[in-house]
């Protein structure tokens, strides 16, 4: 008996060795695809020599990974720039820009937005659709939101690039793994499986992907902001409520639930009145839209009707308006100084209607965030990339998943 378990065992132990790295020649093939094409992606210029000095695979190898992208039309390639040197000039590689487009879907309670692009994020087309008033109903959004894809996918097959992935953002509670918004609070649902019901729902066989908003914000203030690429950053995204995301290198957290980077539902006082989550003084109960409309008496049936008055305000300059911002900001201090203990990010970032509120507050705000123990600063910043964060990061997130499965494309 002991025999025959400790061969069990071993052969248990082997399983999980060959589990965790390749399992045969397709699939070393699939990782040096992704290898080469990660390379591609992140370098100008690069030749079929560089990639054989980048990635130490023989040159038989590159050439062969190298024509199989470009039969699938993930890359293209031109002469390089002429040195003056005699014979013919190396071919340089670079992702296509003329076969295949990502999407980005932004679901929101005041409109629907889609932006697309070519693999090298190039824009090639956008729409959004005005939803204040309208039901929010999952059947009625999820159907305006296949109309929005299905009008995308064809006018993009007129330009001549095919759709291939789309990414959508949505202010709730997701299971990432399976596409399914858990809870939102925003729009009052529980349980919708999105990407079942929009794949259903569309003309063409796509891929979808479905995140909160906060998470694809934060791959486009990455690419903005100028940080060194291990750098961990932390993102608080006001929408309706106050959404969160942290990343570290190329990693975002998302939790073993869905909630991971909530930061909206930091309690910022333990005494305070209960929130939807289950908390008790949740974040997003003083700071934020809703919070701000309460204070300026703002009423509407609609939340979007609201999100909208409130945000013309923040606009106007009004003297009201910025001294409710400013009383806000003690609890957004708050709220900031756990996020820089518990992170230590090199980063904090203000994002959507935070990024205004935040510049209402002005001093008030920045006196508040202090260098962590060890002398290192957190730089406090406002987004520079505005409204645009989530399609634009939606976008980038469609393509990076596009690219992490060469094969499939």
């Amino acid at each position: 008996m002991r025999d025959s378990e400790s061969l069990a065992k071993g052969d248990e132990a082997r399983g999980s060795q060959q589990s965790s790295g390749p399992q045969g020649l397709a699939d070393v093939r699939r990782l040096n695809l992704q290898r080469v094409l990660a390379e591609i992606r992140d370098r100008r210029a690069v030749t079929r020599k560089d990639l054989v000095a980048a990635t130490a695979l023989n040159r038989v190898t590159v050439l062969d990974l190298v024509a199989e992208l470009h039969g699938r039309h993930l890359i293209s390639e031109h002469p390089s720039v002429s040195t003056g040197r005699s014979g013919r000039p190396a071919m340089t590689l670079e992702l296509d820009d003329d076969h295949l487009a990502v999407a980005a879907l932004e679901i929101n309670v005041d409109r629907i937005r889609i932006l697309c692009s070519t693999l090298q994020l190039r824009v090639v087309h956008e729409e959004a659709i005005d939803m204040v008033g309208e039901g929010l109903s999952p059947d009625h959004v999820l159907e305006l939101a296949a109309m929005c894809v299905n009008r995308a996918h064809r006018a993009l097959l007129r330009k001549g690039l095919l759709l291939k992935r789309v990414c959508i953002g949505l202010p709730a509670f997701i299971d990432h793994r399976n596409g399914t918004v858990l809870t939102s609070l925003s729009f009052g649902w529980n349980g919708v499986p999105a990407v079942d019901i929009l794949q259903r729902s569309v003309d063409a066989d796509l891929e979808f992907t479905l995140d909160r908003l906060a998470n694809l914000a934060i791959r486009e203030e990455r690419a903005r902001a100028g940080l060194m690429p291990d750098s961990g950053i932390v993102l608080l995204y006001g929408d309706m409520g106050v959404g969160g995301a942290f990343q570290k290198g190329g990693v975002i957290l998302r939790g073993d639930s869905g909630s991971g980077a909530e930061f909206g539902h930091i309690s910022v006082d333990p005494g305070g009145p209960h929130c939807y989550c289950g908390n008790r003084g949740c974040l997003e109960m003083y700071v934020g839209i809703r919070p701000l409309a309460a204070a300026l008496g703002i009423v509407d049936d609609q939340e979007g009707g609201v999100m909208q008055r409130v945000l013309d305000l923040l606009e106007s300059g009004d003297r009201a308006v910025a001294a409710a911002a400013r009383e806000q900001a003690p609890w957004l201090m708050m709220a900031l100084r756990t996020l820089q203990t518990v992170f230590d990010p090199r980063a904090l970032i203000l994002g959507g209607h935070l990024g205004s509120l935040a510049r209402l507050m002005g001093s008030a705000l920045e006196e508040g965030v202090s260098e962590v123990e060890n002398g290192r600063a957190t730089e406090l910043r406002i987004s520079i990339t505005g409204a645009n964060a989530v399609l634009a990061g939606g976008v980038r997130a469609a393509r990076d998943d596009l690219l992490a499965a060469p094969w499939s494309a």
